[in-house]
């Protein structure tokens, strides 16, 4: 009974001191601990990882006592089938998270006036988002309901999503759907669930709750959400479409400054015209 006393106080230092110096390390890569420290430590499994790994120690002992050197080979298969089982799963994540992009693009092609729209509405979102402090896994998080913002529009039939003149009335409601439809594709992959899927369903939102699909309004809006709405606006403007010519820089850009706190989040398009008359848009 001492000596499993003994097994569990060195696999409790063993993790305390690992925890140590991975929180030590991450903490002088960021210059500071904060959040995206423990979102580093927590939302990518090194926690888990390490509180399993001291488990496991204990339990290769308490095994050993029981049916001896046998238990070495046992536990060593039992980790070596729970570290495949997390790789197919991470494997299984990006199969489908590739698919997924692979049907955004191809929703794109099909239409040379939106060719590229996702990826400039990512590129857009991350430079707003990096100004307002959102960093590493958030970021990633952001890039890809950038990208992925327009999926649901898979669900609508194509003579909608490709019409060269206006939407009538109906078609546009029709239309106004694409945010539930890619929320319900987004959020089959668990991770999304309450991030990129919930942001995309509310990308169409407006400061002044006149938006769909739920007409929230202001701070209730995700600000994940209230940026990609912006990106999507600013990059549709200033794009050709069948019905009108690109608009300018400029007239997109007076366009949001006219409706700040209107259609978007006043704080957001401050951000949004600094960055735009920096260069970094």
């Amino acid at each position: 009974m001492f000596s499993s006393f003994v097994v569990a106080l060195i696999s409790i230092f063993y993790f305390v001191l690992n925890l140590s110096f991975v929180l030590s390390f991450l903490t002088l890569v960021y210059r500071r601990f904060s959040k995206d420290v423990i979102f580093k430590l927590i939302g990518e499994g090194r926690l888990t990882n390490l509180f399993s790994t001291s488990i496991n120690t204990f339990i290769v002992y308490i095994l050993y006592k029981f049916i001896g050197i046998s238990a070495i080979p046992v536990s060593f298969f039992t980790i070596i089938g729970i570290q495949l089982g997390n790789y197919y799963a991470t494997k299984y994540r990006q199969a489908k998270l590739d698919l997924l992009t692979a049907l955004a693009k191809s929703l794109e092609e099909k239409d040379s006036y939106t060719y590229g729209h996702g990826e400039n509405v990512a590129k857009i979102s991350v430079a707003i988002a990096k100004e307002l402090g959102i960093q590493d896994k958030e970021l990633n998080l952001i890039e890809i309901a950038g990208l992925l913002h327009d999926v649901g529009k898979i669900g609508i039939p194509d003579f909608i999503v490709t019409k060269t003149g206006k939407l009538t009335r109906d078609e546009y409601e029709i239309m106004k759907e694409h945010p539930k439809k890619g929320y319900e594709i987004l959020s089959q992959i668990t991770e999304f669930k309450d991030t990129v899927a919930k942001w995309v369903l509310h990308h169409h939102e407006r400061w002044d709750g006149k938006g769909y699909p739920e007409g929230i309004s202001g701070e209730e809006i995700p600000l994940e959400s209230r940026i990609l709405m912006i990106a999507d606006v600013y990059h549709a403007l200033t794009s050709d479409r069948p019905y009108r010519e690109a608009w300018s820089k400029e007239q997109a850009i007076g366009f949001i400054k006219d409706n700040a706190g209107i259609m978007f989040d006043p704080k957001i398009v401050n951000i949004f015209l600094k960055l735009i008359e920096g260069g970094s848009i």
